[in-house]
């Protein structure tokens, strides 16, 4: 099966009122969770929460393309930021983004490549790719790109395993996912010691949503990327 049509929901009204619920800061949601739940609504009411999460991440997708493009204008008229109190945008990122809002680096920095990479892309077919596919097509291919027409409507006919499979097949993903390398860093006892640690730590794994290591250092790239990047372009 290589066709990917997303899961169409119609929505409930206990579905509308637990958004609602979600969106309330004085309501308690966990509090709602039963100690003694009847078995019979056991099911109905953890497909609730499950239907109404996948709803929310969708929901998130679909912003990634708009952020991308206000960061993006953001740069562009820098005193958007400096009538706001940050000297550099760099800061605004890191203080105001990052620190106040609690948004990661590297979800900055994929929104902004997606905006820069897939500017025709809207937040519709965003939702309608997912997560994944919309990362491989900007991998490797740009709006403007001759191709992208015919690159999209592959993205939209399979899967997101069966894309990555073809575009590794056909050598358009360059990034090292189809050819395994070995990166050899000369350091010393110390920082392999804290290399260690730190790949190993569940926290690292459940942020980058992998136990490899190199997603955990492409993860590092990205994050560094979109702060170390940002701060040096700010300096006089």
């Amino acid at each position: 099966m290589t066709s990917a049509q997303p899961v169409k929901f119609t929505w409930t009204e206990s579905e509308r009122s637990l958004l609602g619920a979600l969106v309330n800061p004085d309501c308690d949601v966990y509090a709602a969770v039963p100690k003694d739940p009847d078995p019979s609504e056991l099911f109905e009411n953890l497909s609730l929460v499950l239907r109404v999460h996948r709803y929310a991440t969708r929901i998130s997708g679909k912003l990634k393309p708009v952020i991308g493009r206000f960061l993006l204008l953001a740069k562009q008229f820098p005193e958007s930021y400096r009538d706001q109190g940050f000297a550099t945008y760099g800061a605004f990122v890191r203080d105001y983004c990052c620190d106040a809002l609690g948004l990661s680096r590297s979800a900055l920095y994929e929104a902004k490549m997606l905006a820069e990479r897939l500017p025709d892309l809207t937040p519709q077919q965003v939702d309608d790719l997912g997560v994944t596919k919309t990362k491989i097509l900007a991998s490797f291919t740009r709006s403007g790109d001759p191709s992208f027409a015919g690159y999209l409507l592959e993205a939209q006919e399979h899967t997101a395993t069966g894309l990555l499979k073809r575009c590794i097949e056909r050598g358009l993903i360059e990034n090292g996912a189809d050819h395994p390398v070995c990166i050899v860093i000369q350091s010393n006892a110390a920082v392999h010691e804290r290399w260690e640690e730190f790949s190993s730590r569940p926290e690292t794994q459940a942020f980058v949503g992998s136990s490899s290591l190199g997603a955990i250092l492409d993860a590092m790239i990205m994050e560094c990327s979109a702060s170390w990047f940002s701060e040096y372009a700010q300096k006089p």
